[in-house]
């Protein structure tokens, strides 16, 4: 029977220190790939100058506490669908156990995962500004479900944010523009 490699201690520690890299170089905070990793600070300080990250580029502070950066305009709401529309894609938004770690936080895989959809985000949106650490309050949010839900649009059916306590009828901003210009007098 052939052994898979995160089963082996060292490829999961080589998985980890290669997650932890990716996560750097994307100005992920230290306390974010801290949780995800499981590498202690020190550790990865150490890491960051074996790869000679400059100090100068690693984003410092809190990370966001916020959803503001997604709910701000009908635009932050429909950018913010589109990144959990590859998180969803890629199967990157926890499903309750099995994603979780016994002390709350996500496995590495999930983690893993939710990196995939941000790089392809940016990948399509390279002058965004959303961060990694934007979309992991955005994915904790949605899984919480006491702010935002994710719902398809009534008009087109395109995934659309919304936050919970808007007793509206979930409507993108494209079908918002296209209802009022139906409705307005020529």
């Amino acid at each position: 029977m052939k052994e898979s490699p995160t089963s082996d201690p060292l490829s999961r520690e080589h998985q980890r220190i290669e997650f932890a890299k990716r996560l750097t170089l994307h100005r992920v905070r230290t306390r974010t790939i801290v949780e995800l990793t499981g590498l202690t600070p020190n550790r990865l300080t150490g890491f960051r100058r074996r790869w000679k990250i400059p100090e100068e580029t690693r984003l410092r502070g809190r990370y966001p506490q916020s959803l503001n950066i997604f709910l701000r305009t009908p635009e932050s709401r429909a950018e913010a669908a589109a990144v959990l529309s590859l998180c969803s894609t890629l199967d990157a938004i926890p499903q309750r156990p099995r994603d979780y770690a016994p002390g709350g936080s996500f496995y590495i895989d999930i983690g893993m995962r939710i990196l995939d959809a941000f790089e392809a985000y940016r990948a399509i949106r390279p002058k965004s500004e959303v961060e990694f650490d934007d979309v992991m309050i955005l994915i904790r949010e949605l899984v919480a479900g006491e702010t935002i839900r994710l719902k398809k649009c009534k008009g087109c059916q395109a995934w659309t944010v919304f936050a919970v306590f808007d007793g509206t009828r979930p409507i993108c901003t494209y079908c918002q523009r296209r209802d009022s210009k139906a409705n307005s007098p020529a």
